[in-house]
């Protein structure tokens, strides 16, 4: 990657509402000139991690489009898969409690 470039972005969302039940999202995106190299697989598991420290949340759901390769396998590598149905893959990843912190999503 040459300097000033980007690979893509991966970032967080929330619902418009600011109560402890908002909705929260994760997405990445990565330029497909740097896709399969696993970027977006790094940037999502760090988004993750962070996410459940920093929103002291327990429990992650995400769903891909069945015929999104590359998110499906970007999703299986950092959660576990739940399900599937005829539209969606789906995945979640869930921490036991508040001691379990340390956050080895990187390094599976």
């Amino acid at each position: 990657m040459r300097c000033g470039s980007g690979a893509g972005a991966s970032g967080r969302w929330c619902s418009p509402t600011s109560t402890a039940t908002a909705r929260r999202e994760l997405g990445c995106r990565i330029d497909r000139a740097y896709a399969g190299h696993g970027y977006g697989t790094e940037a999502f598991a760090a988004a993750l991690a962070w996410g459940l420290k920093g929103w002291d949340l327990r429990r992650v759901t995400a769903k891909c489009f069945r015929e999104n390769h590359p998110s499906r396998h970007m999703l299986a590598a950092c959660m576990d898969p739940t399900g599937e149905d005829e539209t969606y893959f789906y995945f979640e990843k869930c921490i036991q409690n508040k001691n379990d912190m340390h956050m080895d999503i990187l390094s599976e």
